[in-house]
């Protein structure tokens, strides 16, 4: 096992698409904090450094599903994987060593993310909310990391075309975001709207009625399930700093979540590459 780890891990410090996903989510995080900036020299309002953190989470989908597919791909592509397996390696160790790896590797891009998130320091100061409250979002956003890598890991290991995998899980990733996103929006319609009338030349509020667009019942509860446990909708909800989003000890229930996802697809992986006919 650690003899492939150190093999993967030295092929993805060599891999340009992994130095590139580096940059690129240094010059992302480094926008979002100098937005950040600019935002509270021209409004004149507070913005805390966790809103520029907290506000990337979303597009760390996008990040990954672009450094796993292609590395993986490449890993089929080139023979690698078949000669592990030809020289005795099982497929059990092959997949959880590459699933590792890719971890690893996120875990630097996460890591870069952080550090360049430090710069906004100086001008934005310090966290303001409690340590509970930040070290729950650093929580959740390590663990849905780890859900989308063995997603990730997951697909690309099932599919052995590297552009037929690159781009399935680029849209994947597109997909997961929009629903997530489609299913909070629906969730912020409020239960009564009020339409503006005017009286005598006077601008007023007419009385409430019922919203057409508001769900209820068991369409909320399932609508609230699916942000909370998609990836990206764990993102969104730190985004709109919404991380209970009515839910009672949601944040627990999304790091538990996160954690299901990571052994469900792992271990699936797992199983399924074992009975995989490698050409």
């Amino acid at each position: 096992m650690s003899k492939l780890y150190s093999a993967n891990m030295s092929r993805i410090f060599k891999s340009g698409i992994f130095l590139l996903c580096i940059a690129a989510m240094l010059i992302f995080t480094l926008f979002q904090i100098k937005n950040g900036i600019d935002y509270l020299e021209s409004e004149r309002k507070p913005i805390s450094l966790e809103d520029c953190y907290f506000n990337d989470g979303p597009f760390f989908t996008l990040f990954f599903s672009v450094f796993i597919p292609m590395f993986m791909g490449k890993e089929y592509s080139f023979g690698t994987i078949r000669s592990k397996l030809t020289v005795g390696h099982t497929r059990g160790t092959v997949y959880l060593a590459y699933f590792l790896s890719c971890l690893t590797g996120v875990g630097i891009l996460l890591a870069v993310w952080f550090l360049a998130g430090l710069t906004g320091i100086p001008k934005l100061g310090l966290w303001q909310a409690d340590a509970v409250t930040i070290i729950s979002q650093f929580l959740i956003t390590i663990l849905y990391s780890a859900a989308l890598t063995a997603i990730f890991t997951f697909f690309s290991m099932m599919i052995t075309s590297r552009s037929v995998s690159a781009v399935f899980q680029i849209f994947m990733a597109l997909g997961m975001i929009v629903l997530a996103s489609m299913c909070y929006n629906t969730l912020c319609e409020p239960e009564f709207s009020r339409e503006v009338v005017f009286i005598n030349n006077a601008m007023t509020l007419a009385e409430p009625k019922p919203n057409p667009y508001y769900i209820s019942g068991i369409q909320r509860t399932i609508y609230i399930d699916l942000v909370n446990i998609l990836p990206p909708g764990q993102g969104i909800l730190m985004l709109h700093d919404e991380t209970a989003n009515d839910v009672p000890n949601m944040p627990i229930l999304q790091m538990v979540s996160s954690i299901a996802a990571t052994f469900i697809f792992t271990i699936a992986g797992m199983f399924i590459f074992k009975k995989k006919d490698i050409k």
